[in-house]
């Protein structure tokens, strides 16, 4: 599918433009996903991923560094009602900390002098960098990272100064690692940490807290007793401000070992190891065998491309029933994606609709039509129920009526979205309210080229750092 926002091949933009998870019909904007597939894709997809990967959780050093983020808050949380017994630890106490954790190990990692360092991946840098920028004429850098005002429970009316990122605790570490988290069992979403609630769950906390993780326990313990510093003795009338300060002696050590735990993207043997556990990316999953295949490839050239449709048929998973299901759905979805290209195709803009009823596009539609006759199709929600509406376009309509339907779907899901549809029929005639797909465009878009995710970029991502490492 090509963007609204940007013209390219398939080839140039495969899987960069999903931003968000799809939690219902309507929560993807309208500059792309014209066909509403990603419910689609990523249902199907976490079949085999269970719901450990998603689209923005992309990153193993950030998985890791939300890791500490949460180890340091289920310290502080722990600790809290042994020391503030007039303070609750309430909803903005508990994302004002999230933040100044998030602030402190970006700030640590952009202000090490280490040309090694790695800033790839980290979220918040360009006003982090901004913020640091401000103090080069200083003796020392020093920016606050929480200020919070206990009289209302909640933040002042300086948070925007604090924050690296807009709507931070939505959009940083903590915002797109919290589903994956909450899958891993790390905690609920209330974001009570499950190792009081399960006992399965209390093992994944303990094997963090664990000898294996000593240099890694030791920063969160000291972070979490330097962050507690701060409100132990405070009153409900009191404000609260802590600073990053690379002159501190006392955050000396803290700095140091953020720094070498991520400063430059390399994982420990024991954090890899811990992940792949953790993520069920082992040989004995098909997640796992997946993983290996695309480690094994990118050992050879990191930068190459690597096709789903290839992947998804290697001879030690493709017999696996998920795998097929992707296989036969994906040659479906491809199609049905090329055939709305089609229709945003310079040559067909303002032309009679009778003009689409050519024998090259009445072939693809029935060829698409006999892929959807392979999909079966058992579940009933928000994901199923579209694709059994695409379904029913190809099997239940003539040929010569199917793209009109299909641009019937097409406003519907726009509807949905309060947005504009990107064509509709007008009288006899195609309106295109979007854009044009120029001839030198379209040619590069082949029929039956794969084109959904399925969460293979986010894992190719994931395999990437583990190589780095």
């Amino acid at each position: 599918m090509i963007l609204a926002t940007e013209q390219k091949s398939r080839e140039d933009y495969p899987f960069e433009f999903f931003f968000s998870e799809v939690d219902d019909l309507i929560s993807v904007d309208s500059i792309r996903d014209p066909l509403g597939t990603q419910i689609i894709w990523g249902y199907y997809g976490q079949k085999i991923f269970n719901n450990k990967l998603t689209t923005i959780a992309n990153d193993i050093r950030n998985y890791s560094i939300n890791l500490f983020i949460h180890g340091t808050r289920k310290r502080i949380k722990e600790e809290w009602q042994k020391h503030l017994f007039s303070i609750d630890f309430t909803k903005p106490i508990s994302e004002s900390i999230i933040i100044a954790l998030e602030n402190l190990v970006v700030y640590s990692i952009l202000t090490d002098d280490d040309q090694t360092k790695s800033e790839r991946g980290l979220l918040g840098i360009q006003r982090a960098k901004e913020r640091i920028e401000s103090t080069k004429n200083q003796t020392e850098c020093k920016l606050k990272i929480l200020e919070l005002n206990l009289r209302n429970n909640g933040y002042d009316s300086k948070i925007k100064e604090v924050e690296i990122l807009k709507r931070q605790i939505s959009l940083g570490v903590h915002g797109r690692y919290k589903s994956p988290f909450i899958e891993l069992k790390f905690f609920n979403k209330n974001l009570e940490y499950l190792s009081s609630i399960n006992e399965e769950n209390k093992n994944v906390w303990n094997l963090i807290e664990s000898e294996n993780f000593t240099n890694f326990n030791e920063l969160i313990y000291n972070t979490a007793d330097w962050i507690l510093k701060h409100f132990i003795g405070k009153r409900k009338n009191s404000s609260i401000k802590i600073e990053f300060n690379t002159s501190s002696e006392e955050l000396a050590s803290i700095i140091q070992e953020i720094r070498r735990q991520f400063s430059k993207n390399i994982l420990s043997e024991k954090l890899k190891n811990l992940w792949k556990n953790i993520l069920n990316l082992n040989e004995d999953s098909v997640a796992g065998k997946l993983f290996d295949i695309i480690l094994t490839r990118l050992q050879t050239n990191k930068d190459q491309k690597l096709e789903n449709k290839t992947l998804f048929s290697d001879p030690t998973i493709v017999s696996d029933e998920n795998i097929q299901l992707i296989i036969k759905l994906e040659n479906s979805l491809c199609r049905v994606s090329y055939l709305f290209d089609y229709l945003l195709y310079e040559k067909t803009s303002n032309l009679e609709v009778d003009w689409l009823n050519k024998a090259e596009i009445q072939n693809k539609i029935l060829e698409t039509a006999n892929y959807f006759r392979e999909i079966e199709i058992h579940s009933n929600n928000s994901a199923t129920k579209r694709l059994q509406d695409l379904k029913n376009i190809f099997l239940n309509t003539v040929p010569s009526d199917v793209l009109n339907s299909l641009l019937l779907y097409h406003n519907k899901i726009m509807q949905g979205r309060g947005a504009q549809p990107w064509i509709t029929i007008t009288g006899n005639s195609i309106q295109n309210n979007a854009f044009r797909i120029k001839e030198s465009e379209f040619k590069k878009i082949k029929f039956g080229d794969w084109y959904h995710d399925y969460y293979i970029s986010s894992l190719k991502s994931i395999a990437i750092g583990f190589l780095n490492s």
